[in-house]
């Protein structure tokens, strides 16, 4: 089990570590899928020591050639970052909070479809948190082949936690078939 938080893409020594395992998987090409989604030029990722530095993460991107990781934005930091993560926990439980975080509208789709297949591929059990309504329309439209997309509402009731769990069949009627706002 390991966990993604808001903030977790931005600490590139733990990059740097998981993509050796990725890449001994066998798992990097599809890594790079996933990227091109926030950038249709990324084309490899490689681990680089310059000038007897510490090893750094470069990315290979068409027109530019190699760039370390610290010049791209959080959004291809942070979708690499789940991607390397998944490869790490293989047949186990991937946590990730605020799962939109630093993911373009654009990019929300696509990149949440190749997550889902991921997460069958490698028989990952994904527990992820949202406030995006957004989020979830598009986990409903990547999931169509995953019965299993369960949403959990957490709301305050007196002085406890109440939990209303939300099967994947009743969630598409409730969001698609009324429009229904499943956040409160």
């Amino acid at each position: 089990m390991d966990t993604v938080t808001a903030v977790s893409h931005r600490l590139e020594k733990l990059q740097v570590e998981l993509l050796s395992e990725a890449t001994l998987h066998e798992f990097k090409p599809e890594i790079i899928k996933l990227l091109q989604v926030m950038d249709e030029g990324i084309i490899d990722l490689d681990l680089l020591s310059v000038r007897g530095n510490t090893t750094g993460l470069y990315i290979d991107r068409q027109q530019i050639g190699r760039s370390p990781l610290s010049a791209f934005g959080d959004g291809v930091r942070r979708l690499l970052y789940i991607a390397l993560t998944l490869a790490k926990v293989r047949g186990g439980v991937l946590l990730i909070d605020e799962l939109e975080t630093a993911i373009h509208t654009l990019a929300l789709k696509p990149a949440l479809s190749w997550l889902v297949q991921a997460c069958q591929q490698m028989e990952v059990q994904l527990f992820a948190t949202t406030d995006s309504l957004e989020t979830v329309d598009e986990l409903l439209s990547a999931s169509k082949i995953a019965p299993d997309l369960v949403l959990y509402r957490l709301y305050p009731r007196e002085s406890e936690t109440k939990v209303l769990r939300i099967d994947r069949d009743r969630l598409q009627r409730v969001r698609q078939d009324v429009g229904m706002e499943v956040r409160w």
